[in-house]
């Protein structure tokens, strides 16, 4: 699904979309001046952020789910029919006129994509593992140098959201406790009550789900040679969600069988007791035998450079990551003004 998207596109206006100037003095006494985005209200309290470029483009940042639905719990991965209704719907609150060849433009993708963010809503048994799957992801989760930063919600022992690179400009990663997202905060339980029925059914639709969000930032459009929207196919936005996620470790939870423990070394049983009870490896085993260590016990299944995880109701926190697993638009959203389909 499509998320959040910052994007300049092609769209005739007069240069003067702005909410005001902000004046910024440097230490040596020159000055600069820059725009404030203005802000375009959309469905159940959402916006989004648009300012002039020039006279011909305007720069849109936000989520066009969001903007369109009123909910971003589930949505589309087209994102050209998604921008082509949003652009669309935009100009016309703005009261601008946009010429043919901008609707030509859209419809074909042809403009810059800065960032975007891709996520799936993976099904889990109930809220109770989701909870269990976020705890013992936090325990392991890493992703090469990238720095994992875990969230609490202050009212609650939970983890909310855990980030992965969250301040890098190139990709990072966010998973999070969809069904905690949603009702956390006043405003939010209005925004529900405000949507009746629908609202309360994708709340309690929600309790199962377990978000991961993925954003690719302009250096990562870049290197990847997909910075234009007609690049951004959603084969091509699966292909490197997949290729991200891949790379995410979440540990492992593998026992070895009693068997495979008697034909091992007592060196080698040493360290993997020391790493199911989470232990300093490296500081409890001589470096010139980590290596050999580990490649014997990664013949038999498992890694001990990863850190030990529980497994969560008997099963691998990867194995809850499974295309399969991904959950589907519910009967009770198809064909109502909450879901937008542009296929």
């Amino acid at each position: 699904m499509i998320d959040y998207i910052d994007a300049v596109i092609p769209m005739k206006n007069n240069g003067l979309i702005r909410k005001g100037y902000k004046t910024i003095t440097k230490e040596d006494g020159s000055s600069s001046e820059s725009n404030y985005p203005l802000h375009i209200s959309g469905r159940n309290g959402s916006s989004i952020k648009i300012q002039s470029v020039d006279n011909e483009r305007v720069r849109i940042i936000g989520n066009l789910t969001m903007f369109l639905q009123g909910q971003n719990v589930y949505g589309t991965d087209n994102l050209l029919g998604l921008c082509y209704i949003a652009f669309a719907d935009i100009a016309e609150k703005l009261e601008i006129k946009p010429t043919k060849r901008n609707h030509r433009q859209w419809r074909s993708g042809e403009f810059e994509v800065n960032t975007i963010d891709v996520t799936h809503n993976f099904v889990l048994p109930s809220q109770s593992t989701v909870c269990e799957w976020m705890k013992q992801a936090a325990l392991s989760l890493g992703s090469g140098k990238q720095t994992v930063e875990i969230y609490r919600a202050s009212n609650s022992s939970h983890i909310e959201t855990i980030y992965v690179g969250k301040t890098s400009r190139f990709i990072s990663v966010k998973f999070y406790n969809k069904y905690r997202q949603m009702i956390q905060g006043a405003k939010k339980q209005r925004k529900i009550k405000a949507g009746g029925s629908v609202m309360q059914d994708l709340v309690d639709s929600s309790k199962g789900l377990l978000r991961c969000e993925i954003r690719f930032h302009k250096g990562y459009l870049k290197k990847s040679s997909i910075t234009t929207a007609k690049c951004l196919t959603p084969m091509i936005l699966q292909e490197h969600y997949e290729g991200k996620l891949k790379r995410i470790h979440l540990g492992t939870s593998k026992i070895l069988p009693v068997q495979d423990l008697d034909g091992l070394s007592n060196l080698h049983k040493l360290a993997y007791g020391l790493w199911i009870k989470g232990g300093d490896l490296k500081r409890e085993i001589p470096p010139s035998s980590f290596d050999r260590i580990c490649k014997k016990l990664l013949s038999l299944g498992v890694n001990i450079r990863q850190p030990f995880v529980e497994r969560v109701q008997g099963k691998s926190l990867r194995y809850y990551l499974r295309w399969c697993n991904i959950a589907k638009i519910p009967d009770f959203l198809v064909n109502t003004s909450w879901y937008f389909d542009p296929h």
